[in-house]
Order: structure tokens, then sequence, then C-alpha cells
């Protein structure tokens, strides 16, 4: 419960398995197991019990992680049960973790270690280690995505190049909005579609033919900072 509650608030889910699983475990598993995920084999779970259902929920198309944890009891066997587990490590990978929850089964927590699979004195570590590992992937994933590169036919280099023109024959050093969103794109890169309205009849012409709300801001070819003198109204109907 504390590896579910620390998982849950980190921003993970537990993984839901497949009624074959679930079937699957009802086979060996005694009947009082918990019958969902978090998986309970029970206090007095021998090694065998602990790597079949490794094994077993390593397979569900569900599953992306696997915390295995064993607290100690008279009936437990933390060496035995981390020999059994150790095997697995080269077929689960990074998805697996393990706590085992006493100072007293240091070799299993050594056997553990060195096959592979990472061990925590606490569950909720381990489960806080799993979200870092989302968070992580994740992060990786934005760094290295790529954008799809626009048809050539949509570029119009003459047109960004007559805009650019255009403003610098009228003595200009910055472009307008409408200009700016033009010369976007010419090169292929979606913008918010503008008018320019040159009274109140032409801008309500647009914003009918665009669709409400609309914002409405000042044109001009001088002031860049149009919400400091009151130039951009928002969400007009």
């Amino acid at each position: 419960m504390l590896a579910t509650d620390e998982l849950i608030t980190g921003g993970g889910e537990l993984a839901e398995f497949s009624p074959e699983t679930i079937q699957s475990l009802n086979g060996f598993l005694p009947a009082p197991w918990s019958h969902s995920n978090p998986v309970d084999i029970l206090g007095d779970a021998d090694p065998e019990r602990y790597a079949k259902t490794l094994e077993l929920v390593r397979e569900d198309p569900g599953s992306d992680g696997m915390l295995v944890v064993l607290t100690l009891q008279a009936m437990s066997y933390p060496t035995a049960t981390a020999e059994a587990l150790a095997p697995y490590a080269k077929t689960a990978g990074e998805r697996a973790l393990a706590s085992w929850m006493e100072d007293s089964v240091a070799l299993g927590d050594e056997i553990l270690d060195q096959a592979g699979i990472p061990t925590f004195s606490y569950p909720d570590t381990a489960a806080r280690v799993f979200d870092h590992m989302r968070h992580y992937t994740h992060n990786l994933r934005s760094i290295y995505e790529t954008p799809e590169l626009a048809e050539e036919d949509c570029f119009d280099p003459e047109r960004a190049g007559e805009i650019v023109e255009a403003a610098c024959d009228d003595g200009r050093i910055l472009l307008t909005e409408p200009e700016v969103k033009e010369l976007l794109s010419a090169y292929g890169i979606p913008t918010v579609e503008t008018k320019v309205a040159r009274n109140p009849e032409e801008a309500i012409g647009y914003a009918d033919a665009m669709g409400y709300p609309v914002v409405l801001k000042l044109y001009s070819e001088s002031i860049t900072h149009k919400t400091d003198v009151g130039g951009v109204q928002l969400n007009l109907w």
C-alpha cells in the first residue's frame, strides 16, 4: 500500500492486468490472493511462488514496470527468493525493482543488485524511482522529437522577401503583426488567422466569417506592446 500510494501521488498508475494474466495467477496462487494489482501472494510465499508471479506479470502487455516486495516473516526465504528472481534480471531489464524490507536480508539485496535488479529498503522509495524514470523517459523523448518538415510547395520565399522589402521602403525597422504572420506563413509555419479591418463594419464581417469569440488588436506600424495602451480586447462576441 505504501508503494501504491507513492506511485499514484507521483502521477503513476497501477497496471491493469489482462483476464489471461489473472486466470494464470489464479491457477497457482492460493485462493486468498488479492486477485488484482498490487498482487498480494501472501506472507508464506516461497521462492518459487515469487518467481512464477514475476514471470507472469512480466509478460502482461499492460505491465511497464514491476516492484517485488519482501517483508521478512518467520516463513520467509529472503536469500533463496533473491536467487530465484536473479535470472529474470536479463529479461525484465530496467523494468524490475525490488524492496527487501529488513536489515537482516542484506545478502538477498546483494544477490539482486549483482544480477541487475536495484533494491531499496522501503517500497515507497522504489515507487518514487519508477515515477522519476517515467519523467526522465518523457523528457528524453521530448528533447529528441523532430518536427515534420512542411511540403516544399508551402514555401514562398519570394513573398517573404517582398514583405521585408516593402517595410524597408517605408522606412520601417519593425513589421506589423499581420506582416509577421504572413512572413511565417510564407515558410510553411502555421499562424492564427488575422485580418486588417479599416472600420467597424469590416471588423464585424471578418469576425462573422472567422467565428466567435475573436480578439481585437490595435493595428499600428510603431506601437509594439499594444496592451500597454489598451490596444487588445479579448473574447469578443
